[in-house]
């Protein structure tokens, strides 16, 4: 398996950003960015949604879109 390309998101994200995470079909709204490497997007999540926990690591690979909304 060829290594993961380098995103380059630091000039768009940062930590504390709210943002809009499009992934599976579904919109997910003001998650708020805790961290990201060149792997993974650490977020606080809405713990009414699956899969029920407050901090989550979403694969780069897995997000559809992204949407910038503010800073919290």
């Amino acid at each position: 398996m060829p290594p993961a390309k380098k995103v380059e998101t630091e000039a768009l994200l940062k930590e504390g950003a709210l943002v809009n995470l499009e992934r599976g079909g579904r919109t997910l709204q003001n998650l708020e960015v805790l961290g990201f490497d060149e792997h993974f997007i650490k977020l606080r999540w809405d713990i009414h949604v699956s899969p029920q926990t407050e901090i989550v690591l979403v694969p780069w690979g897995k997000v559809e879109s992204i949407g910038l909304v503010g800073e919290r």
